[in-house]
């Protein structure tokens, strides 16, 4: 994922311009619900304590999972397109690849109050540090991955042929579960 976004980087943004796709995302998500609304406004006000800090924009392949990557004499190889976006940022897909491996391996289980979700906890942090040292991107605005990437994914326009409550998108229920920034304790 890193090589990736890297090969195809495009600048760096403001925290200011990450608020402003979290907030636009924010009026194309039709869930009406106070803890929704009340964990996307948790969400912007952490993210407003980062002011003087600046993350890449670049390619978002839009379904970056194991299965679209295949490895062939030693290279790896990145396939399906089909959503890919020319700019963009870089939670998307580093959110698709982890919690959407999580909720395909563990289910509703990773969450709080389940015994898998302290393995996903690790794992989390895990990935997270291991992407860290890899991106450059800040650690504490990593650690929000979760909801941002959710608010990413939920926002997006998918196909008429794609059912909205299957993989890659979240059904409310997850998704509600996956905005709160408090789910995870990474």
């Amino acid at each position: 994922l890193c090589e990736f976004q890297r090969s195809s980087f495009q600048g760096n943004i403001g925290i200011g311009k990450v608020i402003e796709n979290i907030k636009a995302c924010r009026s194309r998500i039709n869930i009406a619900d106070s803890a929704v609304e009340k964990n996307i406004s948790l969400l912007l006000g952490k993210l407003k304590r980062f002011t003087n800090i600046e993350v890449p924009t670049s390619a978002v392949h839009g379904d970056f999972n194991l299965e679209n990557i295949l490895v062939c004499g030693g290279r790896q190889y990145l396939i399906d397109f089909e959503h890919y976006e020319n700019r963009g940022l870089p939670f998307f897909d580093f959110g698709n690849i982890t919690v959407s491996s999580l909720l395909m391996a563990f289910g509703n289980r990773i969450f709080i109050g389940d015994k898998y979700n302290g393995v996903s906890e690790a794992l989390m942090r895990h990935w997270v540090s291991v992407y860290q040292k890899n991106s450059g991107i800040n650690y504490d605005i990593l650690k929000l991955i979760c909801p941002i990437a959710a608010m990413e994914q939920k926002a997006k326009a998918y196909p008429a042929h794609r059912n909205p409550d299957t993989y890659p998108m979240y059904p409310d229920e997850i998704f509600k579960k996956l905005i709160d920034p408090g789910q995870f304790t990474l």
